[in-house]
């Protein structure tokens, strides 16, 4: 996890060493709470001199606080310490087609304020994103009113992302290309941005705060307009080449389908996401036509046909979860996974096809890959955001910022 820190560096200077063991202190206090010094440079392997001065810079640089001293054993007590959920704040921005969200959260990871915007319609570009830019302006007036400095903002962007170069490079949906959001929004906020696919920061969310313990081989499919994937081998988040993995949606599917949104016809989305289920009800016999099929305030209507037993309801459901379990089944025989979770915005109207995508995914995968295997729809409707705030976490842990404070005490 901390490659990126001594990237290119054949040599380690005093400082390089100093912050890897600033990165071990912060990572025992994340895991175990608190900790006194003295346990601290037992878990590390170091002493406890270099320990007291690494949790003086933390210390400075506000990352960790001292607490009460610990009672109940022999010899002199030792001052706990643990990480300081005030020490800053962080702001988490969801931006799909029809909404977006934007959460202040305490380096405690607990959100402290919450805003969202809904879109009535499609609006240029430039309109979205100074809707957006408007949200976080907000936010940071709500952390400056806590005095919470703010250590940086994610996007979770339901389109490909490239990651290395900090730009939003292909919206299907949004018809977006190239945008330089990163540099963009660090100049005009000052702040680090970080950018990261919708999907993608679902399985982060997922993973790291989920109640799956020891789970290391997840898929998380984020299924609403549109549909991707965010995938952990091995408890590492799989990117690709240039972060553009996990674009389930696009896979061939039906031979001479539907028109998808990217131009190509018979894509797995086709079948299975929010159009096609429109689709299909209208071809049922439902009147969803004067509906907007960009967004999903029909899901209300369709759930009050499921409760009344509506039979052209319950087929559609079942044709679709027939096909999203037969999809499944390829990326279970492809991935193998220990578990695989639904969210996003058709997460609860995919709760009423479960049966089917278990029927259809035991007839299709090998019966062996068939162990140790489930699958769960998400309980949360802010995975993506907790994921947005779990990346500027982690990327604050393994690169405390103890210059700054440093340089600040000089």
């Amino acid at each position: 996890m901390l490659h990126h820190i001594l990237k290119n560096q054949t040599r380690y200077d005093r400082v390089d060493i100093r912050r890897l063991n600033s990165v071990g202190v912060l990572n025992q206090l994340r895991k175990n709470g608190s900790l006194s010094r003295a346990e601290i440079a037992e878990k590390q392997g170091l002493t406890r001199a270099t320990v007291s001065n690494i949790v003086a810079d933390l210390i400075e640089a506000d990352l960790v606080k001292e607490t009460h001293y610990k009672e109940g054993f022999a010899g002199r007590p030792g001052l706990l310490l643990e990480l300081n959920a005030n020490c800053g704040c962080m702001i988490g921005v969801e931006m799909n087609l029809h909404r977006i969200t934007v959460v202040l959260s305490n380096m405690g990871q607990d959100f402290i304020w919450r805003s969202e915007r809904f879109l009535e319609h499609e609006i240029k570009q430039d309109d979205y994103i100074k809707e957006a830019e408007l949200l976080v302006q907000r936010a940071l007036a709500q952390a400056e009113k806590k005095t919470l400095k703010c250590r940086g903002l994610c996007v979770a962007w339901a389109g490909l992302v490239n990651y290395e170069k900090g730009i939003l490079a292909h919206g299907p949906l949004f018809g977006w290309n190239n945008v330089p959001l990163k540099a963009m929004w660090e100049e005009k906020f000052n702040i680090p941005i970080h950018l990261i696919n919708e999907a993608h920061a679902g399985a982060v969310g997922a993973y790291l705060f989920g109640n799956q313990e020891k789970v290391r081989n997840i898929i998380y499919l984020s299924v609403g307009v549109g549909m991707a994937a965010g995938i952990y081998v091995d408890g590492q988040l799989l990117l690709g080449e240039s972060g553009f993995a996990g674009q389930i949606a696009h896979v061939p599917f039906v031979e001479n389908g539907h028109v998808c949104g990217c131009g190509k016809r018979g894509c797995w989305i086709t079948e299975v996401g929010a159009k096609a289920i429109i689709r299909k009800l209208c071809d049922a016999g439902v009147d969803f036509t004067e509906r907007n099929r960009l967004r999903i305030d029909w899901i209300n209507e369709a759930t009050s046909l499921i409760e009344s037993k509506d039979e052209r309801m319950l087929k559609v459901l079942q044709d679709v979860g027939t096909k999203l379990g037969q999809g499944i089944a390829r990326l279970v025989h492809v991935f193998n996974p220990e578990l695989i979770i639904i969210g996003g915005d058709l997460r609860e109207l995919i709760a009423h096809m479960q049966d089917s995508i278990k029927i259809s995914i035991d007839n299709q995968i090998l019966e062996h890959m068939s162990e140790g295997f489930a699958i769960e729809i998400s309980e949360s409707e802010d995975d993506q955001l907790m994921g947005c705030i779990a990346t500027i976490y982690y990327a604050v842990m393994e690169n405390p910022p103890i210059r700054e404070a440093a340089h600040q005490k000089a």
